[in-house]
């Protein structure tokens, strides 16, 4: 499904809601896919929510849906990201808007 996603946390510390809803801050437009996937870390199955926009790709774990009213839905789960310490994992929440979302560019 075709969604404009704005991330409400970076690095797993919440953002206010002006820095949410900023106008700098315009999210990005991409597809939606919900899954059940091997995870070889947990060494179980797990549930995904992956955002993909070309070759930009941001995963979400075990995804919960909070609430979905209006066009708009809010998903709930934790993300990973690599660092040079190692595999760090953190809470995320994801707001997906389903309305009026423009048409995104050919090859990016």
């Amino acid at each position: 499904m075709k969604v404009h996603l704005l991330e409400m946390r970076r690095a797993g510390i919440a953002l206010h809601r002006k820095q949410v809803f900023d106008r700098f801050n315009h999210g990005n437009l991409g597809e939606l896919t919900i899954s059940e996937s091997t995870d070889q870390g947990l060494h179980r199955l797990v549930h995904l929510a992956r955002f993909t926009r070309g070759t930009y790709e941001e995963t979400l774990f075990e995804p919960r849906l909070l609430w979905m009213n209006e066009g708009r839905f809010m998903l709930t789960g934790f993300q990973r990201r690599k660092t040079e310490g190692g595999i760090v994992e953190y809470a995320q929440s994801w707001l997906c808007l389903t309305e009026q979302v423009p048409d995104m560019p050919e090859g990016r």
